[in-house]
């Protein structure tokens, strides 16, 4: 039995996943210009979002990206924002 509550959690974080895309390709963006200290930001604010709704892979990865941008580690984060694209491909379909 599906309450309330749960149609909302479910939209939520079905909205959630269909912004995803959109984040990462902002993400990809500031990558491009070797902007590190926004990516940094942005990554961040993905982490804690990720796992409020109960994304936490995204949460993981954007956890090792905001790192490796504290580093302007550009191989490092081109690699975990492949990771974060195949992960929310079937996200989507939430």
């Amino acid at each position: 039995m599906t309450t309330e509550l749960d149609s909302v959690l479910q939209s939520l974080r079905s909205s959630y996943a269909a912004a995803l895309p959109e984040k990462i390709a902002h993400l990809r963006e500031l990558w491009a210009q070797q902007n590190a200290e926004e990516l940094r930001k942005v990554a961040h604010k993905l982490k804690g979002s990720g796992e409020s709704y109960g994304f936490p892979d995204v949460s993981s990865i954007c956890a090792l990206i905001e790192s490796a941008a504290e580093l302007s580690d550009w191989q490092v984060i081109a690699l975990r924002l492949f990771e974060l694209e195949a992960i929310i491909k079937p996200s989507r379909q939430l």
